[in-house]
């Protein structure tokens, strides 16, 4: 079955294993990330991946006037923040011991990322929510909010649904708000 789908580059009208050879580095790369943070196995990621952008392409309408990539993303995303919340909600296992949590940090693109980090000291901590809330004082409403939200835990498809910016506002907030906390 083919369905015309609306990219940056224009319509295009492609069956769904065209879409999946068109997202294949997007699925790899994702499924990557998921291993790392869900501990799931990589072709357990992969059909996940796969089944969302699947009910992405059946769910998509051209005439909303969105990228088809919008929507997929959309759907991925909600799918891996309802895996992280079940598998936070199972007490996942710390492989590194008590003294090692899983932290959730933004990386260098904006793109959001878990690793474990050992516990701090307390002064580490304060001078870190000192540091933060200074720079949310700096911040316009919109990006304060969203930055609020990333702290949260908040994945960026939900920020993108309550504060009204647009996706590539939201990776510049995330840009500015690490750059701000390592420079």
């Amino acid at each position: 079955m083919k369905k015309k789908l609306r990219f940056t580059e224009g319509i295009e009208d492609l069956t769904f294993e065209q879409v999946l050879e068109r997202f294949k580095k997007f699925r790899n790369k994702t499924s990557c990330e998921w291993i790392n943070a869900l501990e799931i196995d990589k072709d357990d990621a992969k059909q996940i991946i796969d089944i969302e952008i699947w009910k992405a392409f059946m769910a998509y309408d051209i005439k909303l006037n969105t990228n088809f990539s919008t929507i997929a993303f959309k759907y991925v995303m909600q799918e891996q923040q309802r895996l992280w919340r079940k598998s936070e909600a199972s007490s996942r296992k710390n492989k590194y011991g008590p003294d090692y949590y899983l932290d959730k940090k933004i990386g260098e693109g904006g793109e959001d990322f878990y690793r474990y980090v050992k516990k701090g000291e307390f002064e580490a901590d304060v001078l870190l929510e000192v540091t933060i809330c200074n720079l949310l004082k700096k911040y316009k409403p919109n990006q304060k909010r969203s930055v609020e939200m990333m702290m949260e835990g908040y994945s960026g498809v939900e920020i993108l649904e309550k504060v009204p910016i647009s996706h590539t506002t939201l990776t510049k907030y995330k840009k500015e708000f690490v750059q701000a906390l390592e420079g």
